[in-house]
Order: structure tokens, then C-alpha cells, then sequence
């Protein structure tokens, strides 16, 4: 399986499985909120696979991601692009979304960031 990421670009390519059938799907990067808040994302890594966390300084994280800064399993996986993200109202909102997504299955992620045009 061949994995084609362009690091600083605005689209990147990755492998997706569907039904066991290998289709190419297109995750477009998106640019961070420039407002601090509460944040629960959803990143692309180098190798194509979703990493899931939440902040309270989008831009800050992204960038400490990007530095190998910003947690053991994006640290051997960069560059990352952050794909999708939500804004909510407390720290511990954000915690438990995280939670939650984490929880979904690769495919429901992939909906998820696809229905939602990227944030909510």
C-alpha cells in the first residue's frame, strides 16, 4: 500500500478500506480557529492514520504535534493535519467528546469528518 502526504500542502492523499475494497479518499487540511476555546480534533498523520485529542489552543497543539512535541503517537507520525475539530463550551466537554471518538471505528470517523464540513 503506497501512502502519498504532502507535508505543508492542502490536500492529502491516504488509503482507505471500504467493504474490504481499497478506495483512495481525500482529507482536506483545515486551517486552526484563531481563538483559544476548548477544542476536540481529529488529526491526519504522515502514515494516514486519525489521531484523536482535545485542547484548550488549537493553533498551539497542532504546532507542538508538528515539532514532535505533542504526544508519543504523533511524535513517529508527523507531519499531522489537523482535519477536523469541534468548539465546545468546557474543558470536560471536550475531554468526554474526546472519549467518544476515540471509541468510533475508522470508517465512523471518516463520516464524521466528512458530514460535518470539517468543525461543528
Amino acid at each position: 500500500m503506497r501512502w502519498i502526504v504532502v507535508q505543508g500542502a492542502d490536500w492529502i492523499l491516504i488509503p482507505s478500506m471500504d467493504d474490504h475494497k481499497r478506495s483512495e479518499s481525500v482529507w482536506r487540511s483545515i486551517p486552526c480557529p484563531g481563538e483559544k476555546g476548548n477544542y476536540t480534533y481529529i488529526l491526519c498523520c504522515a502514515d494516514g492514520t486519525f489521531y484523536t485529542g482535545w485542547t484548550n489552543d488549537l493553533e498551539h497543539r497542532l504546532s507542538a504535534h508538528n515539532r514532535g512535541l505533542g504526544g508519543k503517537y504523533t511524535k513517529v507520525r508527523c507531519p499531522v493535519s489537523l482535519i477536523y475539530y469541534e468548539s465546545l463550551d468546557t474543558k470536560q466537554s471536550a475531554m468526554s467528546r474526546e472519549w467518544h471518538i476515540k471509541r468510533l471505528s475508522r470508517k465512523q470517523k471518516e463520516e464524521l469528518v466528512l458530514s460535518s464540513d470539517h468543525q461543528r
